[in-house]
């Protein structure tokens, strides 16, 4: 297969998936209905057990957080198997994508859902999801890097320990009144397109 053929493969699905994103935002009022749906489902099946849980969620995957666990893979990738390559495209890949997430959400200024049972209070804005980009695009990324240097079982098991950690995050803006649902699903999307674009530069450099 010849690198159009490759370029096109990957082109298509991020035009289309950029396109979505965008226009989350640009319809975001029209989702209303969705977003105040699904909060009153997460309402009603709250459980206040898992509350603190929930909050650690948050708090594991924030900004510095998480900016420590991309640079811990990396140094492994980088000193333990040689390839700097790919973890310097790793980092780089998720800090591009906390910058896009910070000009959506100073440009779309979505407000967030009210702080009824939040253990903070945030004042950013709500479109996207940072924690949910981020979470999903380290399960996504992070495995696809180790494929080469370890067994298929290792692989499967980070891939469903990241998975599961990027699902609870997701839940947990949820049901801590962080986010609205159409945020979620649009740092998923952003998650996706890093991912994609990740992987094509990574074959063609």
């Amino acid at each position: 297969m010849n690198q159009f053929l490759h370029t096109y493969i990957f082109a298509v699905p991020v035009i289309i998936l950029t396109s979505i994103y965008i226009a989350m935002d640009i319809f975001y009022t029209k989702l209303e209905w969705f977003n105040r749906w699904v909060r009153i489902l997460v309402h009603r099946n709250r459980v206040q057990e898992i509350r603190n849980f929930m909050v650690l969620t948050h708090k594991y995957n924030d900004i510095i957080p998480s900016s420590l666990q991309i640079i811990g893979v990396a140094m492994i990738l980088g000193f333990v198997w040689k390839d700097w390559k790919s973890g310097v495209f790793l980092i780089s890949s998720l800090m591009i994508q906390l910058a896009v997430v910070s000009f959506t959400k100073q440009i779309a200024q979505r407000t967030r859902p009210p702080h009824l049972t939040a253990h903070k209070i945030m004042t950013s804005g709500s479109y996207p999801s940072g924690h949910s980009a981020s979470t999903l695009a380290m399960a996504l990324l992070v495995p696809a890097f180790m494929i080469p240097y370890l067994p298929v079982w290792a692989v499967a098991a980070i891939l469903s320990v990241l998975v599961a950690n990027a699902l609870t995050t997701a839940y947990g803006r949820l049901y801590l009144d962080m986010h609205w649902a159409a945020d979620i699903l649009g740092g998923w999307i952003l998650a996706i397109i890093t991912t994609l674009v990740t992987y094509y530069i990574r074959v063609y450099t």
